[in-house]
């Protein structure tokens, strides 16, 4: 018989870690959302990646606040799809609109998972600076790509970015960026690139 919603509360980090392939992928949605970030941070990325897109997409904004690194480097392709775009979270007063963005952004999505990301999930990166206390430190989400994540994104991922998300990215990203890639920005978003930006494309950049 399944556990039930009492039961699954009482369950220890510790136990979480136990559940197998066949048992998390029908644990209700229900019984999902009223996990702990203690009991979250319990399932291994193994486990992770055995959610469903319903789970996932059951998941509150303070759960997946709560995913480390390793458990979002767990996520298959089409569980980082099924993440909601905007998930509003209030941690404290001053710290309002926290998105799933700032994890995403993180250094810890690997190439097949960038290019799982949807043209509405990139919209919601963020570029505006924010307090020390979030995830980021201060950082701006589209800011945190490494050289290799940026070089992921397909054309049309390209095209989604927001010119001022664009205007954000680092000059060492924008060199990053393919041919291919460069040859896919819009015209809005290519008048939005700044001097430094420019001066980092290299010569097979600014040929596309």
């Amino acid at each position: 018989a399944a556990l039930t919603l009492l039961q699954i509360s009482y369950l220890t980090p510790n136990q979480i870690s136990y559940l197998t392939p066949t048992q998390l992928p029908i644990i209700a949605v229900s019984q999902i959302s009223i996990l702990t970030s203690l009991q979250i941070q319990g399932l291994t990325s193994l486990q992770i990646s055995y959610l469903t897109p319903s789970q996932i997409q059951g998941l509150t904004s303070s759960q997946i606040y709560a995913l480390k690194p390793s458990q979002i480097q767990g996520l298959t392709p089409i569980q980082i799809s099924a993440i909601t775009p905007i998930q509003p979270v209030s941690f404290t007063p001053d710290i309002t609109a926290m998105t799933y963005s700032y994890l995403i952004t993180l250094a810890s999505l690997n190439q097949v998972q960038i290019a799982a990301l949807t043209p509405k999930q990139i919209a919601a990166l963020v570029t505006n600076k924010l307090s020390i206390n979030t995830l980021v430190n201060g950082s701006n989400s589209v800011s945190l790509f490494n050289s290799t994540q940026m070089t992921a994104f397909t054309p049309d991922q390209i095209v989604a970015f927001k010119p001022n998300q664009i205007a954000a990215f680092k000059p060492t990203q924008i060199a990053a960026l393919t041919t291919s890639q460069i040859a896919a920005l819009t015209g809005d978003q290519i008048i939005t690139l700044t001097t430094l930006q420019i001066s980092a494309l290299i010569t097979t950049q600014m040929a596309a």
